[in-house]
């Protein structure tokens, strides 16, 4: 559990403000649903809010349509 609220607040501290809303939402949802499976899925959204900060927002659309293209 540690380690998911460690990740959650990394995230929100490095996001912008329009990815805070949708990295808290998928943070309750996977949250009730399984402890474990969730802290794997914001360990594959790390290198994507890192590029939030830097890069124009449709250069980050286009990576996370081709990451949700590889996941399972």
């Amino acid at each position: 559990m540690c380690t998911a609220y460690k990740i959650l607040f990394f995230l929100l501290r490095n996001t912008r403000a329009e990815g805070k809303k949708r990295i808290k939402h998928m943070f309750i949802i996977h949250h009730t649903q399984n402890a474990h499976k969730y802290i794997r899925h914001y360990l594959l959204l790390l290198p994507i809010t890192l590029i939030w900060k830097v890069e124009p927002s449709h250069l980050i659309n286009t990576h996370r349509a081709h990451l949700s293209t590889q996941l399972p």
